[in-house]
C-alpha cells in the first residue's frame, strides 16, 4: 500500500513537474513568437508608411515643379492644356514686375483678389527670377517668370483642398496618422482629420517632437521610425521625407503613427493566448498538444504567407493595369501611317514602355507630325513602374512644347537628375515622323537604332545612341534626320528582345532580330510584329523571359515620298 502510494505520488510529482516545464517552455516559446511576430508587424508597417509618405511627396515635388515649368505658357482661357495639373491650381494672376500693375488676375471661377494680396504681403515675388513659393495663411502662393515678356511674372495660388486631399490620402492608407508638412525655415504645419480648408493647417505646438525632426534631418536620418518617444504615445513610429519642389526650397513631410501597441497587440495577442489555453490541456496529453501546437503554428504561418502572396498578387496586378493604361491602344492606323505595339514583362510590372501621340500644328511648325517614344527603365518591380510613369509624364508634357526630340531629352534628363531614384536610369529613344516633308527627326539616350526594312533589305539606322538619362544632368542631346519611303517598315525594340537567351545561353541578338524583320509580312505592322514575337518564342525554347520586351513597328503608306522598293536602306540618311 505504500509501495503502491509512493509510486503513485512519484507519478503525480513527475506530471507535475512535466506540466510545469511544458507550461514554461510553451510560455517562453510564445513570448518568443509574440516578439517575433510584433517585429515583422512593425516592420511591415514601417515599410508601408515609407512607401505611402515617399509616393506622396514625389507626386506633391512633381505637380509643383510641373506648375512651375508650364505655369509660363499656361493659357488660362483653355481648357485644352492637359499638361498642366488644373486641379492643383485656385487662380491665377499676371503682374508686371516693375510697376505692380496687375495685367489679368484670376481664372473664370477664382476671386479677383490674387493680384492685390500678392502686392499686399509678398511683394518679393515681383521680382522673381526663377519660381519661387511663398506661405500665405494656408495656402501657397507659385511666382514664375514670363520669360518672353522680362517685365511680366505670373503668380498662381495652389489649392488648399487639392494638399488637403494629397496628406488625407496619407492618413486613410497609414491608419489614423497625423501628417506633418514643414518647411525648413518656417512652421510645421499639421493635418488633423478635417477636410475643410480652413481647418486643415494648424501650427503644432509640440515642441519636444520638433526637436527630434530637426535633429533626425541634420542627422540624415529621414525615413527611420523612431521606436519611443515620451509619454502619452507609447511606441511611435515616424516616418520624415524631404521634398525639394523647386530649387532652393526645402520642404520635409513627416507621419507620426501613435499608439503602435493598440494596433499590433489586436492582431497578435489573441493568438498568444490561444497558445497558451492550449497549454493547460497538455495536463492530460502533453506530447500531443505539444504536436498539435507545432502543426497548427506551421499552418498558421503558412496561411499568413499565402494570404500575403495573394495580397501582394493582387497589388501587382492593380498596379500592371494601372501601367496598361498609361500605354497607348497597340494599334493605330491612319491614312499616312499604320503603327503597332506589343509590350511583355517579364514578371508582373514592366519597366518597358511605349508612346506615340500627335504634335500639334503652330505656326511654326505647321506640318503633321507624330511622335513616337520608346523606353526601358533600369531595374523591374514597383520602383521601376514608378519611374516609367514620371518619364511617360515628362515627356508628353514637354515634347509638344519644345517639338525637338534632342531638346526634349535634354529636359528629361535634367529633371530626372534632381530626381533620387537610387541609382536607376532610363534608356528612351524619341522619333518625330514629319508626313509632310517625309523626315524622321530621332534621338536616343542608350536606346538601339530604329531597324530600317525597305524592300528585301534590312539594317539599322546610322544612329549614335547618346548616355542614358537620369546620370548626367550636363548632357545635351542632338537630334538626327532621316528620309523615309512609302512602304517602309520601320522596327522599335527594347533590350530584352536581342538579349533573349536559349538552353544553350546563346542570345536572340541584332542579327537574330535583323532576319527576323526579313522574314515578316510587310503589309502589315501588327502581323510583323506577331511574327517577330514568334521567332523570339521559338528562340527562347518555351523558357521565362529574362527581361521586359518592348517592340514597336511604324509602316509608312503614304505614297507621295516614293517608293521603299526603289531604294535602298542606305538612303535613309539626310
Amino acid at each position: 500500500m505504500i509501495n503502491r502510494r509512493f509510486h503513485s505520488r512519484r507519478v503525480w510529482i513527475l506530471h507535475g513537474l512535466l506540466l510545469v516545464a511544458v507550461l514554461v517552455v510553451t510560455w517562453v516559446s510564445a513570448r518568443a513568437q509574440y516578439r517575433s511576430l510584433r517585429d515583422q508587424e512593425l516592420e511591415e508597417l514601417r515599410i508601408q508608411q515609407q512607401n505611402v509618405v515617399r509616393t506622396t511627396a514625389l507626386l506633391i515635388e512633381q505637380n509643383i515643379r510641373l506648375l512651375s515649368v508650364a505655369m509660363p505658357q499656361f493659357d488660362v482661357r483653355s481648357t485644352a492644356d492637359d499638361a498642366v495639373p488644373r486641379a492643383w491650381l485656385r487662380d491665377v494672376a499676371t503682374l508686371n514686375r516693375v510697376t505692380g500693375q496687375i495685367i489679368t488676375d484670376s481664372l473664370p471661377s477664382g476671386d479677383d483678389t490674387i493680384g492685390q494680396r500678392v502686392r499686399d504681403r509678398h511683394p518679393d515675388l515681383l521680382k522673381a527670377r526663377q519660381p519661387m513659393l511663398r506661405l500665405d495663411g494656408a495656402e501657397f502662393f507659385l511666382a514664375t517668370p514670363v520669360a518672353r515678356q522680362p517685365s511680366m511674372v505670373r503668380v498662381a495660388l495652389l489649392s488648399g483642398e487639392q494638399i488637403a486631399s494629397e496628406l488625407l490620402s496619407i492618413k486613410s492608407r497609414t491608419l489614423d496618422a497625423t501628417v506633418y508638412l514643414g518647411m525648413d525655415s518656417g512652421p510645421m504645419l499639421s493635418m488633423n482629420g478635417s477636410v475643410s480648408t480652413r481647418q486643415l493647417l494648424d501650427v503644432a505646438n509640440d515642441s519636444d517632437l520638433y526637436k527630434q525632426i530637426r535633429s533626425l534631418i541634420e542627422a540624415g536620418s529621414v525615413g527611420t521610425p523612431i521606436a519611443q518617444l515620451p509619454e502619452p504615445r507609447g511606441l511611435s513610429m515616424i516616418t520624415v521625407q524631404p521634398m525639394q519642389p523647386l530649387p532652393g526650397v526645402k520642404w520635409f513631410l513627416l507621419v507620426e503613427r501613435t499608439r503602435l501597441e493598440e494596433v499590433i497587440d489586436g492582431t497578435l495577442r489573441p493568438l498568444v493566448w490561444q497558445l497558451v489555453s492550449w497549454a493547460g490541456a497538455m495536463v492530460l496529453a502533453v506530447m500531443v498538444v505539444l504536436l498539435s501546437t507545432t502543426i497548427s503554428l506551421y499552418r498558421g504561418r503558412r496561411r499568413i504567407e499565402r494570404l500575403r502572396m495573394d495580397m501582394l498578387n493582387r497589388d501587382l496586378q492593380k498596379a500592371r493595369t494601372i501601367q496598361l493604361n498609361w500605354l497607348p491602344a497597340p494599334q493605330r492606323k491612319t491614312d499616312d501611317y499604320e503603327v503597332a505595339a506589343i509590350n511583355e514583362p517579364a514578371a508582373h510590372i514592366s519597366g518597358d514602355f511605349y508612346n506615340w501621340f500627335d504634335l500639334p500644328i503652330t505656326d511654326d511648325t505647321p506640318t503633321r507630325r507624330t511622335a513616337i517614344v520608346i523606353g526601358d527603365v533600369s531595374g523591374h518591380g514597383l520602383s521601376a513602374a514608378f519611374l516609367m510613369s514620371t518619364t511617360q509624364l515628362l515627356v508628353k508634357a514637354s515634347l509638344p512644347v519644345s517639338c525637338d526630340a534632342g531638346a526634349c531629352l535634354t529636359e528629361l534628363n535634367r529633371q530626372l537628375c534632381l530626381m533620387s531614384y537610387q541609382g536607376q536610369f532610363v534608356t528612351i529613344l524619341i522619333m518625330i515622323v514629319d508626313f509632310d516633308a517625309g523626315t524622321l527627326s530621332i534621338a536616343s539616350a542608350g536606346q538601339s537604332p530604329p531597324l530600317l526594312r525597305r524592300g528585301d533589305q534590312c539594317q539599322p539606322l546610322d544612329l549614335e545612341p547618346q548616355l542614358v538619362v537620369g546620370v548626367d544632368d550636363a548632357t545635351v542631346y542632338e537630334s538626327h534626320t532621316f528620309n523615309f519611303l512609302s512602304g517602309d517598315l520601320l522596327v522599335l525594340y527594347t533590350d530584352g528582345v536581342v538579349e533573349t537567351t536559349n538552353d544553350a545561353a546563346k542570345q536572340f541578338g541584332e542579327s537574330g532580330l535583323v532576319d527576323a524583320v526579313l522574314n515578316v509580312p510587310a503589309d502589315n505592322a501588327q502581323r510583323a510584329l506577331h511574327s517577330i514575337l514568334g521567332a523570339i518564342a521559338a528562340h527562347r525554347q518555351g523558357g521565362d523571359p529574362d527581361d521586359d520586351l518592348t517592340l514597336v513597328a511604324l509602316r509608312v503608306v503614304c505614297s507621295r515620298f516614293g517608293s521603299a522598293h526603289h531604294s535602298p536602306p542606305e538612303a535613309a540618311m539626310v
